[in-house]
């Protein structure tokens, strides 16, 4: 039996399209195997996305936290280095004076009057030791 070449043109096409079918077939059943696995991947780098701007978070804190503790101790540092000599803006004689009638005490740190006025110098001194107390 001879074959043409029309004919063998026309087998050869044939056996192309029915490989390439062939081909076709196989990646897509490759590829449906393989979905799960790929939903899995998606969702592994979902959840680390996820941790990853939890991370970014607890990190963001931790330097507000630290910035504050700073802050913080920068306060503490300027009070405690504060001069508590006494030397202020009250006279020589002491920051409990005679005014009219009533006894006011100096402030040490403008040198005006507080507002409160007392009777006698001794509820005068009782209330500068206690504004010094509650420091």
């Amino acid at each position: 039996m001879k074959i043409t070449k029309r004919q063998l043109r026309r087998i050869i096409r044939e056996e192309s399209y029915k490989l390439r079918e062939d081909h076709i077939s196989a990646e897509l059943d490759h590829l449906r195997k393989n979905i799960k696995d790929d939903e899995g991947h998606i969702n592994n780098l979902e959840k680390d996305i996820r941790d990853e701007r939890e991370e970014e978070e607890r990190a963001k804190e931790a330097k507000k936290r630290k910035d504050e503790s700073r802050k913080i101790r920068a306060i503490i540092r300027d009070v405690l280095s504060e001069d508590k000599s006494g030397k202020g803006k009250c006279p020589d004689s002491g920051c409990i004076k005679k005014s009219g009638d009533d006894w006011r005490i100096i402030s040490n740190k403008t040198g005006k009057l507080w507002p409160q006025k007392y009777k006698t110098r001794k509820s005068a001194e009782a209330a500068l030791d206690a504004y010094h107390a509650s420091k």
